[in-house]
């Protein structure tokens, strides 16, 4: 049997994400909100995506959501599904 030696092993934190609730959007005025210190572990810079969203939103790499609720929609609640990545190319969604 094969003997495996490993150089410099480096384990890492995970990467974790809170998830907190934001803060209300109000309709027709223009949202903002970093949610960029919901993330820790890993190695950072942590890189954000927005994969899908059930409400008018954008996320800067940064971790910023921006965006205006709009009327008519129907929901109270807007969903959206979230990819973070830091340089150690760990990902986490939520």
């Amino acid at each position: 049997m094969p003997i495996i030696f490993l150089k410099n092993l480096v384990v890492l934190p995970t990467l974790t994400f809170i998830g907190e609730t934001l803060p209300t959007a109000f309709i027709g005025t223009p949202y903002s909100q970093n949610i960029a210190g919901q993330a820790s572990g890993g190695i950072p810079p942590y890189t954000f995506t927005m994969l899908s969203t059930s409400g008018p939103w954008l996320i800067t790499s940064g971790g910023v959501i921006n965006g205006t609720a709009t009327a008519g929609s129907g929901r109270d609640i807007d969903t959206g599904d979230l990819r973070i990545t830091n340089t150690g190319d760990v990902r986490v969604t939520n």
